[in-house]
C-alpha cells in the first residue's frame, strides 16, 4: 500500500513538472489610448484623469491630463515580468484597470474594471498595429457602468 502511494504521488509530482514547464516570463504592453463617458471628478466638471493598470501585484500609471474630463493618452504602460502558460488561458493574468481623478490631497476613482488578458484584444510576439478595444469601467461603491477606456494589448515572450 505505501508503495501504491508513492507512486501515485511520483506520478502526480511528474504532472505538475510537466505543466509548470510551459510557464513562462512574458512581456506584456498595455496600450492605452483615451476614456469616454466618464463624469467630472471635480466640481468644476473637469477631472484631472490618469489610468493606473495592475498585473500580478505590479503597477504602472499613465501620466495626469489636467482639466479635461476623458482623458487621451496614447501611452504604453510595460510589464515585462509576468508569467503565465500562454497555451493555457486559464492561466492568463486578470489586470485591474483604474482611471482616477489627481487632487492635491488624495485621487477619487472615476471608474475601475477588470480584465482578463484573454478578453482583450492583444497581438503576439509581433509589433503589428492591432485594433483597440473599448472596455467598460464601473463605479466603486454601487458596480455601475460609468464610462470606457480603449486599449489593446501586446504579448512578448522574454525568451
Amino acid at each position: 500500500m505505501l508503495d501504491e502511494n508513492n507512486n501515485i504521488q511520483n506520478e502526480q509530482q511528474d504532472v505538475l513538472n510537466q505543466n509548470k514547464g510551459e510557464f513562462k516570463y512574458f512581456t506584456i504592453v498595455a496600450c492605452v489610448y483615451m476614456t469616454r463617458y466618464l463624469i467630472a471628478g471635480d466640481s468644476t466638471g473637469l477631472s484631472d484623469p490618469y489610468c493606473v493598470i495592475s498585473i500580478d501585484g505590479e503597477k504602472r500609471e499613465t501620466s495626469i491630463k489636467y482639466k479635461c474630463v476623458n482623458g487621451i493618452w496614447n501611452e504604453k504602460l510595460v510589464f515585462d515580468t509576468v508569467c503565465f502558460n500562454y497555451k493555457e488561458q486559464a492561466t492568463w493574468p486578470c489586470m485591474l484597470i483604474t482611471v482616477l481623478d489627481k487632487d492635491y490631497a488624495s485621487s477619487d476613482t472615476l471608474g475601475y474594471s477588470y480584465l482578463w488578458l484573454t478578453d482583450t484584444n492583444y497581438s503576439y510576439n509581433s509589433p503589428k498595429k492591432i485594433k483597440p478595444k473599448w472596455h467598460q469601467l464601473y463605479l466603486k461603491k454601487s458596480n455601475r457602468a460609468q464610462g470606457q477606456i480603449l486599449m489593446s494589448f501586446f504579448i512578448f515572450d522574454n525568451d
